[in-house]
């Protein structure tokens, strides 16, 4: 019964529409990093680990959770624009997200995580996390089951 379907899925009426469907990115993109949305709040980090297991930990994966990690990655976690906007968005700072500003360096701060993927799990800032990656990657997501998934490279 382990899913990355968003627990709210179990307890709503549309739990007796059907089965739970799971997050599936394509192995194409799993060649490097995948960024998750939202970071660092639970259930999103267990759902993201569901994921990763279920594709067999192909990838690496950026979910917020740093843990035991030395200063310079909580520094770089915490510079990298791309990653400053998604907590904006769900709400962690009280700053605006600057898309206008993270157009430029977005390239480069997904090549310095290795992004090849971003997959935006249901939740409350889904659609304004997925219009902030549509705008700052200039393409569409893909549904993947619960999640949507964008290509980063």
């Amino acid at each position: 019964t382990a899913s990355t379907v968003d627990p709210v899925w179990m307890t709503s009426e549309s739990a007796n529409s059907g089965a739970p469907v799971a997050c599936e990115i394509l192995r194409a993109l799993q060649t490097g990093t995948v960024i998750t949305f939202p970071l660092i709040h639970w259930p999103y980090s267990m759902k993201s680990t569901w994921m990763q297991l279920l594709d067999d930990g192909r990838y690496k994966l950026v979910d917020g959770y740093l843990s035991y990690t030395p200063e310079r990655i909580w520094r770089e976690y915490w510079d990298n624009p791309v990653l400053r906007s998604l907590l904006a968005i769900q709400g962690e700072f009280g700053a605006p997200v600057a898309l206008e500003k993270d157009r430029g360096p977005a390239s480069s701060a997904l090549r310095a995580l290795d992004a090849s993927a971003i997959v935006i799990f249901d939740s409350p800032q889904q659609d304004a996390a997925a219009k902030y990656i549509s705008e700052m990657l200039g393409r569409e997501a893909q549904r993947a089951g619960s999640c949507l998934v964008f290509a980063a490279r």
